[in-house]
């Protein structure tokens, strides 16, 4: 059975850091904020009456560790990959505000 219900529900920080906490406890697992924001929320969604609700989870908890550390009392573990990126030299390019501009930069 296909199911459809569409809510919105906001969410302030002090419930982010209570549903990692929670999470945490229950799962073992640490998510980062925005996952929060939608776990809390699917915890209060009231839905169609039998329909499964699903959390996606978009970003690694290493990405946001002063929220992490806050919720738990400790940073997340920083995967190799991401440590990879953070020791690399940033660079970037001042492109011209037009869709040909933007065209040309990215070939």
């Amino acid at each position: 059975m296909i199911c459809f219900s569409l809510e919105a529900h906001a969410v302030d920080d002090a419930e982010i850091l209570q549903t990692i906490r929670e999470t945490f406890a229950g799962t073992d697992r640490i998510i980062d904020p925005h996952t929060a924001v939608a776990v809390a929320a699917a915890h209060r969604a009231k839905g169609a009456a039998g329909c499964a609700v699903l959390s996606v989870s978009t970003a690694h908890p290493a990405k946001f560790p002063d929220a992490v550390e806050q919720a738990l009392g400790f940073a997340p573990p920083v995967p190799e990959p991401l440590a990879r990126v953070y020791d690399a030299p940033e660079r970037f390019e001042i492109v011209p505000s037009s869709l040909d501009a933007v065209r040309a930069a990215i070939g």
